[in-house]
């Protein structure tokens, strides 16, 4: 049994628990070139990965949505993002692989510690500006992100210290969210045995 996360995105990437929780892979959603377009994410190369494993497989796959980074940015950056979600799904349902959604939200509900507001944060949510609320929203992604990092650190040290050193740290948070996904994935598919 095996439990795949994927964390969509340009800096995207793939990660796989076995049925004892540990987790023995990740690679990075794979591109190719298609004309004089920008890179398309190679749905075929990440069915053929996930086709490797043998026995039961059930993906987790975040679903993407708007992102809340100003009017211009949204639109292109969810765009781009829609494309890469889709793409997947329409793979992994062509293969027949069981799957299923799971936004940012909950598998992050499931994963990171709850914590009382800093004083930081609690400043910050006193200014109701726009600028004030970009801010505020930023700090929350920024905490997110190291909450997520510390989590893996945590739960998967070995794997952590010896397999992802090498990737840049702008692709490291997709390795970790996809960490962190798969993580949520083998709890909510022992959940459904209970």
């Amino acid at each position: 049994m095996f439990i795949v996360g994927i964390d969509p995105g340009v800096t995207g990437c793939v990660s796989v628990i076995n049925k004892d929780g540990e987790l023995v892979r990740h690679f990075m959603l794979p591109f190719r070139a298609e004309g004089d377009k920008r890179p398309v994410v190679d749905v075929c190369e990440i069915v053929n990965e996930i086709g490797r494993l043998t026995g039961d497989i059930t993906i987790y796959v975040e679903q993407v949505g708007f992102m809340g980074l100003g009017a211009e940015t949204s639109a292109f950056t969810s765009s781009i993002l829609s494309a890469i979600y889709n793409r997947i799904i329409g793979a992994i349902e062509v293969k027949g692989y069981k799957y299923k959604t799971v936004t940012p939200r909950k598998w992050q509900n499931v994963i990171i510690e709850k914590k009382e507001e800093s004083e930081e944060e609690k400043t910050l949510k006193l200014d109701t500006t726009k600028k004030g609320k970009r801010k505020l929203k930023a700090f929350r992604r920024k905490n997110i992100k190291n909450a997520v990092k510390q989590f893996c650190l945590d739960n998967y040290p070995d794997y952590c210290k010896n397999e992802i050193k090498e990737t840049t740290s702008i692709k490291r948070e997709g390795v970790y969210d996809s960490i962190a996904i798969a993580t949520y994935g083998y709890k909510d598919y022992h959940e459904d045995d209970v």
